[in-house]
C-alpha cells in the first residue's frame, strides 16, 4: 500500500470507526462562517490542534451520538475551502506565521454523503496565538481571546493553555526535530533579505526594499514521512532545480544557496525539509542587472520586468512538479502551493528590454501601491501540467492588478510561456 493509499484509508475510517480523541474531532453540518459561533468555535479548535502537533475535525456528524448528520448538504460541504478557512484563521492570528491545513472532501461509503475534513498540522516554529477577541451573535461571553494560546487535550476538549505542566509540554513541542537548526524556513529567509540588503547597501548599487519572490510547496499528507538527506540531496539534483553542488545538510533537511559568477547578488535561497516542503526565495533580476532605462539601477521607477514575472511564476509551478516527480510524490497528491511577490511598492510594470516592444506601450509607467502580493492554491502535479499555461495567467492578472492592469492578453502569456517551457521543461 503507498503512503498515498494510506491516507485515503485513513480519512475514510474516520468516517466509518468515529471516535473523538485529542487529535480527532467531530463537528455538526452546519456551514463555515467566521462570524457564527459554530466558525468561531471551529477556529479554536484549528488553533487547538495546530498547538498539540495536528490533527483532523470531521464536519458532518452529530455531536452526541458520533452518527452521520442528516443535514450534511452539498451547499454546506460547498463552504468549507482550504484558502478561505486558512486565511480566516490567520485573520484570528494576525498572519504572525501561516497555518498548515487543508481540507478534504471525502465520500461517506454507506450514506454518500460528502464530508469535509479539515487536516491540521503542528506549528513549525512557535505556537500560535490568538490575537482577536471575537464571540458570535448568540455567545453571552468571547469565544476566542486575545492574548490565549489554545491547546487540545487528552479528552478531545480544546482550552486555553494555564499550567505548568502545559507550558512545559508546548516548549518541548518547540524544541523537537521539526526546526532547521533552531531555526525555520520564514527566518533563513529574513537572513538572506537582510544579507542581500546589506551586499546592496554596501556596494551602493540600489536603495534598500529591493524585490523578491518567495514560494513554498508543502505536502498535506498526514503522518509527515520523512525523506534521507540522501534522497533529498538526489532529488534536488535529479530535477535540475540545482546543478549538484553547494548543497548542505541541516537538522531538518537540505539547503541551497544559489550564486551565478561576477554578482554578489544573484543568489536564491531554497529550502528542503524532511517532510517534503520546499521553501525558495530569489531576488528580483530587476534589481541587480546593470544599470539601464528599464533596469531597476537604471530607471527613476524600479522595474517589475513584466515577461520576466511570467517566467518566473511558470517556474515556479513547474519546479513543484519536477521535484514531487523526483521525490516518488504520487502525481494526484495534494500539496499546498503558495507564490508571494515582494518589494513591490512603487514599482513600474515594464519589460525586460527595448526589444521586448510587445509589451512596453502596454504597461509603460503602471506603478503598484501595494508592497506584497500573495496567491496560494491545493494543487495535484496531474493538475498542474494540465493547467499551468491558465494558472499562470490567473497569477499574472491578479499580480498585474495591483498596478491598475487590468488583464494580461492572452497570447502574450501563451507567447511568453510557450517560449520559456520550451527551452527548459519537458513535459
Amino acid at each position: 500500500m503507498t503512503a498515498q493509499d494510506s491516507e485515503a484509508a485513513f480519512r475514510q475510517a474516520l468516517l466509518t470507526s468515529p471516535g473523538e480523541r485529542q487529535e480527532v474531532d467531530y463537528k455538526a453540518a452546519e456551514p463555515f462562517s467566521n462570524s457564527t459561533d459554530f466558525g468561531l468555535k471551529l477556529i479554536k479548535h484549528i488553533l487547538g490542534m495546530a498547538n498539540t502537533g495536528g490533527g483532523s475535525i470531521v464536519i458532518g456528524f452529530d455531536d452526541d451520538t458520533l452518527r452521520p448528520d442528516p443535514n450534511l448538504t452539498k451547499e454546506v460541504t460547498a463552504t468549507y475551502d482550504t484558502t478561505q478557512l486558512s486565511a480566516a484563521v490567520e485573520r484570528i492570528t494576525q498572519g504572525t506565521q501561516p497555518i498548515r491545513l487543508v481540507v478534504f472532501k471525502e465520500v461517506h461509503p454507506e450514506t454518500q454523503m460528502i464530508h469535509p475534513i479539515v487536516h491540521v498540522r503542528g506549528f513549525e516554529r512557535t505556537p500560535f496565538v490568538c490575537r482577536s477577541t471575537k464571540g458570535g451573535a448568540n455567545s453571552k461571553r468571547p469565544i476566542l481571546e486575545q492574548g490565549k494560546v489554545y491547546i487540545r487535550r487528552p479528552g478531545a476538549a480544546t482550552s486555553e493553555l494555564h499550567s505548568l505542566a502545559d507550558w512545559e509540554e508546548l516548549l518541548s513541542r518547540m524544541t523537537s526535530g521539526n526546526s532547521v537548526e533552531s531555526k525555520d524556513a520564514t527566518t533563513l529567509f529574513d537572513e538572506f533579505r537582510a544579507e542581500q540588503w546589506h551586499r546592496a547597501g554596501t556596494r551602493n548599487r540600489f536603495e534598500p526594499g529591493y524585490g523578491f519572490i518567495e514560494t513554498a510547496h508543502m505536502l498535506t499528507r498526514p503522518g509527515m514521512p520523512r525523506w534521507s538527506h540522501r534522497d533529498l540531496q538526489k532529488a534536488i539534483v535529479t530535477s535540475g532545480l540545482h546543478p549538484g553542488s553547494n548543497l548542505v545538510a541541516k537538522q531538518g533537511g537540505v539547503e541551497i544557496c544559489v550564486g551565478w559568477p561576477g554578482s554578489r547578488l544573484e543568489r536564491e535561497y531554497r529550502y528542503l525539509d524532511r517532510a517534503g516542503s520546499y521553501y525558495s526565495l530569489a531576488t528580483f533580476t530587476e534589481d541587480y542587472e546593470q544599470p539601464s532605462f528599464n533596469s531597476s539601477m537604471g530607471h527613476p521607477d524600479s522595474m517589475l520586468w513584466l515577461d520576466f514575472a511570467i517566467q518566473r511564476i511558470v517556474e515556479t509551478l513547474l519546479n513543484s512538479v519536477r521535484l514531487y516527480e523526483a521525490l516518488g510524490v504520487g502525481p494526484d497528491e495534494s500539496y499546498l502551493l503558495s507564490i508571494r511577490h515582494g518589494g513591490l511598492r512603487a514599482r513600474s510594470l515594464y519589460a525586460s528590454s527595448l526589444r521586448n516592444s510587445l509589451y512596453f506601450h502596454v504597461v509603460h509607467r503602471r506603478t503598484s501601491q501595494e508592497d506584497a502580493h500573495l496567491w496560494q492554491r491545493e494543487v495535484t502535479q496531474d493538475f498542474i501540467k494540465s493547467q499551468y499555461m491558465e494558472l499562470t495567467g490567473e497569477i499574472a492578472d491578479s499580480l498585474f492588478a495591483l498596478f491598475d492592469f487590468a488583464e494580461v492578453p492572452k497570447e502574450v502569456v501563451t507567447g511568453i510561456v510557450t517560449n520559456f517551457v520550451s527551452r527548459w521543461y519537458s513535459l
